[in-house]
């Protein structure tokens, strides 16, 4: 968001939507942050995009053998999406839509909001190249429109909760037969002891 706002001030961008949404802005103000949009992308999805392109296509002594690369973002929080989608959009005639149905399909939840919105000016950027010929850059309809607070972090709160009931109900069915055998004497059986002698 910071360096959205900071691009809005530097290019006289007048309307800057706090959701970063170009579908909320004017066509000409969208093109002068599209066309910019390498010079403030935190992500350098451009500059990246271009990399991982060249090393699926570099020339490895004359061998012709397929290719496959793994990456993965470092916090693991959807920057990989965003590159996958970013460079499906410029190489491999993918939409924003398509891509980012996928990413949430395959991540089982939306994802981060500002990595969405960069992808989606990184598709505004193709677009004033000439490199993308879709309309749907600004389709933020099937995902989401505002930062509604980041999918990781609710994601992993459920985790944790779950985990610890877990943990808990754990301790619980090892600890509570110790628990009731020892109250028990020769004579009177705890109701533990009655089951097993069943």
């Amino acid at each position: 968001p910071a360096a959205f706002q900071k691009a809005c001030r530097e290019y006289d961008v007048a309307e800057c939507p706090s959701t970063m949404q170009p579908g909320n802005m004017t066509a000409e103000n969208v093109h002068s942050l599209a066309k910019a949009f390498p010079k403030w992308d935190v992500d350098h999805l451009a500059e990246r995009v271009e990399i991982l392109h060249s090393r699926l296509h570099e020339d490895l002594d004359g061998l012709d053998l397929a290719r496959v690369i793994f990456f993965h973002c470092s916090c693991g929080c959807d920057r990989t999406g965003e590159l996958a989608a970013a460079y499906s959009m410029r190489y491999l005639s993918q939409t924003f839509t398509e891509m980012y149905g996928e990413n949430a399909k395959v991540a089982g939840r939306n994802t981060v909001y500002a990595n969405q919105v960069a992808a989606q000016w990184y598709c505004e950027h193709l677009r004033t190249q000439g490199l993308y010929t879709g309309n749907d850059c600004g389709n933020c309809g099937p995902f989401r429109c505002v930062d509604t607070g980041s999918p990781v972090v609710s994601m992993w709160q459920g985790r944790v909760v779950s985990i610890a009931l877990f943990v808990f109900v754990a301790c619980l069915a090892m600890f509570l037969p110790r628990c009731c055998r020892q109250g028990a004497t020769e004579d009177k059986p705890t109701s533990y002891q009655k089951l097993q002698d069943k």
